[in-house]
């Protein structure tokens, strides 16, 4: 299944939309939309995973890569929406607390 990324303004955030499978046969598309919103000085980002449909370990790798861009600047990235399978990915590989909020996280395991 190809990724499809969308950007929204939000305030002083971009929220990037993903709808697919972020895996290794994706993973790489998603970075052109996050370097470009950086190069912007959207350095406020917001990942929603609602339409997420699958993570691996690549598209971990590339939002941890994002993070990394971000926070020389000053910026932010998180993750909102994100469902079971996405949350099981996080849970795994200790990252729940990198990528989401206090808010998300709480809104994400009581599955709402």
């Amino acid at each position: 299944m190809p990724l499809d990324v969308h950007k929204i303004a939000d305030g002083d955030a971009v929220v990037v939309r993903v709808a697919g499978d972020l895996d290794v046969a994706t993973a790489a598309d998603l970075w052109p939309h996050l370097v470009g919103s950086i190069e912007a000085g959207q350095v406020n980002i917001v990942i929603d995973c609602s339409d997420v449909t699958f993570l691996d370990s690549s598209g971990i790798a590339v939002l941890v890569r994002g993070l990394r861009a971000v926070g020389p600047v000053g910026g932010s990235f998180r993750l909102r929406e994100v469902g079971q399978r996405v949350l099981e990915v996080l849970t795994i590989t200790s990252l729940t607390e990198v990528f989401l909020d206090d808010a998300e996280l709480r809104r994400a395991t009581s599955g709402q």
